[in-house]
């Protein structure tokens, strides 16, 4: 009888992981974060928390905050959860979404830009986006946003691809 290797076990905890974990994240999305956290709460005493993903610890972060203004807390459980996937795309959100709880809107702001970049059709972030009224970068950056040149290229912009744009959201660079 041969032992798995590390790499193989830490594969198979995630497989074991990841539909209790889409149920419990799919519940959150839809709204009903009671139960979601619930059930995010009741993951972390059913695995081991090393073999815990980035969505997990991005959307606990969230619901501690949302439903216990855990704010400090959620924070924290967001950041980690970029740091262990910096290409998590709802980890963003949820980063975003916490600061709005703290009632840090720029540094909201700055999380959705940073996930757009990541990912930029991500519905959430961009839905998000729409709501907090980001607007896009001026069309010419070395003028200001209210210089007339710009304001007429905006304008005609704004005529051809609409508010939110037939293209996807581009972030700054």
């Amino acid at each position: 009888m041969t032992v798995p290797s590390y790499s193989r076990r830490r594969a198979e905890a995630h497989r074991a992981i990841e539909v209790p974990l889409h149920a419990a994240v799919e519940l959150c999305r839809r709204g009903d974060w009671v139960r979601g956290l619930a059930e995010l709460i009741a993951l972390a005493d059913r695995f081991e928390r090393s073999n815990l993903p980035a969505l997990y610890y991005a959307y606990l972060g969230y619901g501690l905050a949302f439903r216990e203004g855990r704010i400090a807390d959620g924070l924290a459980l967001c950041r980690h959860a970029l740091k262990l996937d910096f290409f998590l795309a709802d980890g963003y959100l949820q980063l975003a979404r916490v600061h709005l709880l703290a009632r840090e809107r720029a540094i909201a702001v700055r999380a959705v830009r940073d996930g757009l970049r990541i990912e930029p059709t991500h519905k959430g972030l961009n839905g998000l986006r729409i709501e907090l009224g980001i607007r896009r970068a001026p069309f010419l950056s070395f003028l200001g946003r209210t210089h007339p040149i710009n304001r007429a290229l905006g304008r005609l912009r704004h005529r051809l691809f609409g508010s939110t744009g037939e293209k996807p959201y581009r972030a700054e660079g």
